[in-house]
């Protein structure tokens, strides 16, 4: 009578002989040390975990400094492309400090405020050309507060704005590592 073989049971006869190469094993450690990464920063954010124990967290990871702060700055790219608000980079920034020296962290604060200086200008002026046009249209009085945000000139400009923010990110990183 012919035996009946559980589906695991095929997989497993199936790649029985496959291994894994070296390179493959590194692709590998490098993804599960990047998923740590992942996993103390969101700790991080969330106030889980404070700047001590993230810190002690990262220093526990079995790799070497470089590649850690590799991960942890294509952290920055992934979370910039994800978060459209720049309040929200203050934790992150802090996380990186861990990995990155003073004089590269007040740079990218820097960075960071010329960014937030340059939006608030480009909203400051979007918000008066707003209400100049409610004016001429009739519209006006200190009740008159225009939600900025939801005007197709600022979605436009806040756009230009954060990928020449994510430009000198770049930069600033490619000048670090």
């Amino acid at each position: 009578m012919a035996e009946i073989k559980s589906a695991i049971q095929l997989a497993m006869e199936r790649t029985q002989g496959l291994v894994m190469d070296d390179k493959e094993k590194q692709s590998m450690a490098r993804k599960e040390l990047a998923s740590s990464v992942v996993s103390i920063f969101r700790r991080y954010r969330e106030n889980l975990a404070d700047d001590v124990e993230a810190e002690a967290e990262l220093d526990a990871l079995k790799c070497d400094n470089e590649t850690k702060k590799k991960i942890v700055l294509d952290l920055l790219g992934e979370e910039f492309e994800s978060s459209g608000d720049i309040s929200s980079f203050d934790r992150l920034f802090s996380f990186i400090r861990f990995v990155i020296d003073e004089r590269s962290y007040r740079e990218l604060k820097e960075i960071e405020r010329s960014f937030a200086d340059e939006l608030e200008k480009e909203k400051s002026g979007i918000k008066g050309r707003i209400l100049k046009d409610l004016s001429e249209a009739g519209i006006e009085g200190d009740s008159v507060e225009p939600n900025v945000e939801a005007w197709p000139k600022w979605l436009e400009a806040s756009s230009e704005i954060r990928r020449s923010f994510r430009r000198q990110i770049d930069e600033w990183k490619n000048g670090i590592s």
